[in-house]
Parts: structure tokens; sequence; C-alpha cells
């Protein structure tokens, strides 16, 4: 059986406030704090919902203050974003944010390992599926988790669309001083909004926005190797951004 270790040091976001509490270039784990969860859940730390019963629980271990939790797809389908309860909590895990392609997808058989801080807010629920998107573009689990797993989507495709002209005019660029390129584009990328962001859904908002700082993360990090290099390629870099970015796109 394929396992496949992740860790959530990615962006974790409360879903109202649209605060980012932290990035990391594997930004792929949402936090939802305060939120209400299914009151039909077992006092047991490996307990699960019966619906959908298709990512199920192989092991949980307290360690300190984390969780560290091991779910099993048991489909016959390829899983690539889920939300789940942990101990209270409310966790969306956007697979499709991972920078590795081997890590974007949960494939039939496949164990998702990851570790989850564990809250002070008294809960003592065990752990509970809420909802399940597929590769294929079904889904499974209750329909509010489902509509915010695909708004959070919407937004993020959103973003990269808007992004991807950029992207692909900075490559074009005839310019020497690729220094100067990639500060400009940083810039672009900050004010890349719509007038009408305002009125979309909070969901819809929440991927646009980590979406921006995502893209805004992989262009420092292209920045800061090519001022330690020197003479590093950043048109290189920035063409495999181009077709990661393009990649996302057809999956989102």
């Amino acid at each position: 059986m394929a396992k496949k270790t992740y860790r959530s040091t990615g962006s974790r976001s409360s879903l109202i406030t649209l605060t980012i509490l932290g990035l990391a270039c594997c930004a792929f784990v949402w936090v939802f704090a305060g939120t209400s969860t299914p009151s039909d859940k077992r006092k047991d730390s490996q307990s699960i919902n019966a619906s959908p019963p298709s990512l199920n629980v192989v092991s949980s271990e307290l360690q300190g203050n984390s969780l560290r939790l091991v779910l099993r797809n048991d489909t016959d389908k390829v899983i690539n974003g889920f939300q789940i309860v942990v101990l209270g909590t409310r966790v969306q895990v956007e697979l499709l944010n991972a920078d590795e392609p081997a890590l974007q997808s949960l494939q039939p058989g496949e164990t998702y390992e990851d570790s989850f801080r564990v809250s002070s807010n008294g809960q003592t629920e065990g752990v509970s599926v809420l909802a399940i998107v597929y590769e294929d573009g079904t889904s499974e689990g209750e329909p509010q988790y489902i509509k915010e797993i695909k708004e959070t989507r919407i937004g993020q495709k959103k973003h990269l669309t808007r992004f991807l002209p950029l992207l692909a005019k900075s490559i074009t660029d005839p310019s020497e001083n690729e220094s100067r390129l990639l500060e400009k584009l940083e810039s672009d990328i900050q004010i890349l909004q719509d007038s009408q962001d305002q009125d979309l859904p909070g969901n819809v908002r929440l991927g646009l926005h980590d979406e921006r700082l995502r893209m805004e993360h992989n262009i420092q990090s292209i920045r800061r190797r090519q001022q330690k290099q020197g003479g590093a390629d950043s048109k290189t870099a920035l063409r495999n951004l181009k077709g990661k970015v393009e990649k996302k796109l057809v999956k989102l």
C-alpha cells in the first residue's frame, strides 16, 4: 500500500475573515476556525461519519499538541481534495496545491498522512469526513462542504487565469535585466484584482487571495535564487512555473 506523507505547513485560513496565518511552498491546508461540526460523531479518536465512508481513518495518534492522522482512499476513484473535522476543527485539504505532482492526488488504496494541531476548544470528538472531491469531477459528502471546496477552487482559477498572461508576457520580455523583470511581475501580482471581487462569495475570495499569495511566493523564490546565484536563468524558472499553472488550471 502506497503512503504519501504531507506537511501541513500550508496556508491556514479562516473562511470568514480571510486571514492568512501562514504560507509555504506547499500551501494546501485551510483551517476554518469557529465552525460548527456534525452532531452525530462518536466520541472516538478514529470515528468517522457513515457518509461518505470512502476516506477512512487508518490510525490517529496524539503527539504533543498535534494529532498524527493517516487516512486511506478506499474508493476506486482518485481523490484530489476533501474536508474533515479533526477534534472539533474543520479542515479543508486541497491536494492540487501541492508542488510535487505525486502529492496532487490520492490514488485508490493510497494513504494520506499528516499532522494537525490540536486546538484548545475543549472538543473531544475524533475525525469525521465531511466531503470528498474526485479527479473526475464527481464528489460525495455533505452538499454545503462540497460547495465550499468548489467555490474556493473557482477563486483559485480566477486568479490563475488573470496571472497567466502576465507570466507569459514576462517570459517573452526582451529585457536583460531579469531582476527588474521579476520585481515588476511581483508588483503586478499584488494589484491583480477586479473591482467586483468584493461582491464574490467568501469562499471564492478566499481562493483568489490564497492563490495570489502562492504566486507571489513562487516569484519571490525565483528572485531570491536569482540574487543568490547571480547568473541563474530566471526565464527558465518562469517557463516551468507557467507549465505548472497551465496544468493546475486544467485540473481546477
